[in-house]
């Protein structure tokens, strides 16, 4: 086992948004974190990396508590592609140079520059290397962010949602250099994703996320069309296409008048979504502040 996460609950201000979320994920194995806008995903990923503390609860790293690691341990172990990302005066070659960052003492070894090399090759963005930044398109960008974080040579490798912004084809190449890194390495994916179909086609267990808590979790079983109604409300039938899994949406149910009034009161979704992201905000500016300072 290379990372087990126990019990963690945790709350932005006053608002809970994970509670008592307990996984773990084995050498080999991709995991996809799922639920709708809201339901805790990309929290469950900062608690795992250390840029968020839990109220209760914390998250093991090759059984090593992420609470008594330094900085510098996090990044040699766990590698985190964010959902946004900026793009500074940076060639493509020295922003993956940077996953070597944990690693270098005095200077660029030889294998630094060789692991930059092969993730490039990799990635098929040698001939961008000495591009700029500010240069490439969004989903350029994002394989440039997502080979920096394969350069840094993690035992975990985070990504929250990684296939924004890229085209159809970039969607798959992405997900499988993901997963065949993740096997051949022998080391952990967590990976949260909106396309339950990519999901199913990548990914060898699955964790549902609902009102804060696990709602399922397993492996392909758990992806059934009874779990997919509960968590997102929609009707579903899992089928196969040459040989692959498809789900297939069928009709969004209708919320009984209770739950409707219920909204009313609540106020909507996009209401809810954005009180939570202020917040965020603001916990995650505290916690820089904080690092800041022991710094």
């Amino acid at each position: 086992m290379i990372l087990r996460v126990d019990d963690v609950a945790f709350r932005y201000r006053s608002v809970p948004v994970l509670d008592g979320v307990s996984f773990s994920l084995n050498r080999g194995e991709v995991l996809a974190v799922l639920g709708n806008n809201g339901a805790g995903k990309s929290t469950l990923i900062k608690v795992i990396n250390k840029i968020l503390r839990p109220q209760r609860g914390t998250a093991y790293v090759d059984g090593k508590d992420v609470r008594s690691l330094t900085l510098l341990e996090i990044a040699q172990k766990v590698a985190y592609v964010s959902q946004r990302n900026e793009s500074p005066r940076f060639t493509v070659f020295d922003a993956v140079l940077l996953g070597r960052k944990p690693y270098i003492k005095w200077d660029v070894t030889e294998r630094d520059i060789q692991i930059v090399e092969d993730v490039l090759r990799r990635m098929r963005l040698e001939d961008y290397a000495l591009r700029y930044l500010t240069e490439l398109s969004g989903g350029e960008l994002q394989k440039v962010v997502i080979a920096r974080a394969l350069a840094q040579e993690p035992e975990v490798l985070l990504f929250d949602e990684p296939t924004n912004n890229l085209d159809l084809r970039n969607q798959l190449e992405v997900l499988s250099i993901m997963r065949d890194l993740v096997k051949e390495r022998k080391i952990a994916g967590v990976v949260v994703l909106h396309d339950l179909n990519l999901a199913l086609r990548f990914a060898d267990k699955f964790l549902f996320l609902k009102d804060r808590k696990v709602y399922a979790a397993g492996g392909p079983e758990v992806m059934a069309p009874e779990v997919i109604r509960a968590v997102y409300g929609v009707s579903v039938v899992v089928t196969h296409v040459s040989g692959i899994p498809v789900i297939v949406p069928l009709e969004a149910e209708q919320p009984s008048l209770p739950e409707r009034e219920g909204a009313s009161i609540r106020g909507d979704g996009a209401e809810d979504e954005a009180k939570l992201q202020a917040a965020a905000a603001e916990t995650a500016m505290s916690a820089l502040d904080g690092r800041r300072r022991r710094a």
